[in-house]
């Protein structure tokens, strides 16, 4: 019998967490578009859903992985919801995958993303997507530029060339 109520209440908080995270990431990225002018959030939601199989943390930080990032100037209110309602393993998470202004992508902010397994997955599943779509930009130069930086990013993150080349 306790371990059903545990069970239930687990349930619930995890299914509280989600909500939560979702209308934080909906707040920041409701009215923002891709690069291909499609909703951001159907971007959002795809890297959460992959990492969702690792648990409920990785799904949280999943919506929330470029909520920081993007909140302009709501990034201290943002910040402030974060730290009211997830724990400490959630934060950090966010922390390593939050890129700081002027940090170098591949040499300062992915080592600091593979420092934390929650942000290492989330990343990988994020930047995948990134390059799996990279193909419908039709700006060949922006195109080519993405692609470099999220093929020399996915090798940094440890997949594998053949990996890699199966998003492209």
């Amino acid at each position: 019998n306790c371990i059903w109520i545990w069970s239930l209440m687990n349930d619930r908080r995890n299914n509280l967490e989600s909500q939560i995270a979702r209308s934080l990431a909906e707040s920041v990225h409701g009215k923002q578009t891709d690069k291909l002018g499609n909703p951001y959030m159907l971007h959002v939601l795809k890297v959460a859903s992959d990492v969702a199989h690792l648990g409920q943390d990785y799904y949280v930080v999943g919506l929330l992985h470029d909520a920081i990032e993007d909140a302009g100037e709501r990034k201290a209110r943002i910040m402030d919801d974060i730290e009211f309602y997830f724990d400490d393993k959630i934060i950090s998470a966010l922390n390593a995958i939050t890129k700081k202004e002027g940090e170098n992508f591949l040499y300062e902010y992915l080592p600091r993303v593979m420092q934390n397994k929650i942000a290492h997955a989330v990343k990988i599943a994020d930047s995948s997507h990134n390059l799996s779509r990279n193909k419908y930009i039709t700006d060949e130069s922006v195109q080519q530029r993405l692609r470099k930086k999220y093929v020399e990013g996915l090798s940094i993150l440890g997949l594998t060339e053949k990996e890699i080349n199966g998003l492209i």
